[in-house]
Order: structure tokens, then C-alpha cells, then sequence
């Protein structure tokens, strides 16, 4: 029903949040594999009968039981929220995106979450989603859009040059804690139709802690760091040489 009343609206697709309560309930259901089979059997076919393309974000859905469980909807939210007054969280949601996708990328396309271009992490978080292969959405207030961060992103029909696959962190930067050890540049490689791209970030300076559950700020801004940046780091490029 609810399905039913948006396409009337002409929303032409849904970002359906929580997926991971759902084995909460699975217990006493028939056990959380069981119902989730059943709730995204139910969501798909849905979403498949009143949104052209089938347009569904699968979000806060890092479960087992969810993952395997998506037959026809193909992107699913990498990341925590976006959270425009937390400064801590911004440059954290970035790092989270990269490599959380470089799991998920196998079975789906990450999404890098909305943003908001008004803002003032609007140029990272843009880069980043140009980057992603994922879709861009912006969740500006009304009236308050920055066109010359948004202009960048698009064509002039408002297309966007999405990569031909999700981004990976490449090699050298997998294992570095690029949020916190002083020295790490993030950096995301992908493919285009021509060629290919390295988006290079400094993310250090901010990050997760898992002691006071909430993103926290180490330093009083990113610190330097250095980062050599070469055809290598496209492993189809480094096998040609």
C-alpha cells in the first residue's frame, strides 16, 4: 500500500533503512535466515511492481541473513549515516564507505550515502562519490543547494559519469589506518569507458571509537602526508607492464 501511494506521488524509488532488525525478530519467527528470506522476497516484489527499474537502496543491511537474501535489488548503503552537524563523522564516512565496499562490491553495488552540497565537507564527500560508482543523491534542504560543488558532478542533462565498477582501496593504503597513524593518504581506484581513475584523500585526523560508541576528533585538522600516486596502482595497468 505504501509502495502504491508513493508511485502515485511520483517518487520513483525507495531507500528502505533497518534491514538488520530484522534477525533481531527471528528468533521467535522461525529464526532470523527464515524471515528475512520472506521480508525481502515480499520488499522485491513490491518494489519490482511499482518502481520502474526497481529502484531500491538496501541500507543498515550488513547482515548474513540480509545480503544473501537480495535477488533483485542491487545497491545497498556502505556506510553509517551521514550526519551533517557531527564534524568528527565526516572524513570517517568516507573511510567506511571505501573499504566496507570493497567486501560488498562482489555481491552488490556500494552506495556512498547521500550528502549535502551546502556543507562543509561537500567537496570530500562530492570527490568521493564521483569516485564511488555508486549513485550521487544529495539531501539539501530546499533552496539550499551549492551548484558549483553539484555542477561538478554531473552533465548538463544530469546524468552522472558513474565508473564501470565500484571503487577498491588500492594495495599500498589496504592495510593502513588511514583515519589515524599520521602518515596514510587514502587512496580508491576504478575503471571508466577509456580509461581509469585514482581518487587520492587525506582522511587523517578523525575516526571511530569503539569504547564511547561515537566518532571523535584526534587531531585539529588533517595532519601532512605524502602519497606517490602511479599507473601501478590500477592492477589491470601493473599486470601490462
Amino acid at each position: 500500500d505504501m509502495h502504491k501511494y508513493l508511485c502515485k506521488c511520483g517518487v520513483s524509488g525507495v531507500k528502505v533503512d533497518c534491514q538488520a532488525g530484522i534477525g533481531l525478530v527471528g528468533s521467535v519467527a522461525g529464526g532470523g535466515a527464515s524471515v528475512a528470506l520472506r521480508y525481502h522476497d515480499a520488499l522485491e516484489a513490491s518494489t519490482s511492481k511499482h518502481f520502474e527499474e526497481n529502484l531500491v537502496i538496501n541500507c543498515m543491511c550488513h547482515t548474513i541473513e540480509n545480503i544473501y537474501h537480495w535477488k533483485k535489488t542491487a545497491v545497498a548503503r556502505a556506510s553509517d549515516d551521514f550526519y551533517p552537524s557531527d564534524r568528527a563523522s565526516h572524513l570517517a564516512h568516507i573511510v567506511a564507505c571505501a573499504y566496507n565496499g570493497l567486501f560488498l562490491s562482489p555481491l552488490v553495488v556500494p552506495d556512498f550515502d547521500m550528502f549535502q552540497s551546502n556543507h562543509e565537507a561537500s567537496e570530500a564527500h562530492a570527490v568521493a562519490r564521483a569516485v564511488s560508482g555508486g549513485p550521487v543523491y544529495v539531501s539539501d534542504a530546499p533552496g539550499k543547494h551549492d551548484f558549483s560543488v553539484l555542477k561538478r558532478l554531473v552533465l548538463v542533462n544530469g546524468t552522472v559519469l558513474r565508473t564501470k565498477q565500484p571503487c577498491r582501496p588500492t594495495v599500498d593504503c589496504l592495510f593502513n589506518n588511514v583515519t589515524s597513524d599520521g602518515r596514510s593518504a587514502l587512496k580508491l581506484w576504478s575503471l571508466n569507458y577509456s580509461s581509469a581513475l585514482v581518487g587520492v584523500f587525506n582522511l587523517q585526523g578523525s575516526s571511530w571509537d569503539r569504547d564511547k560508541r561515537k566518532f571523535h576528533t584526534h587531531a585539529s585538522g588533517p595532519c601532512k602526508v605524502q602519497a606517490s600516486i602511479r599507473p601501478s596502482d590500477i592492477p589491470m595497468f601493473n599486470s601490462m607492464r
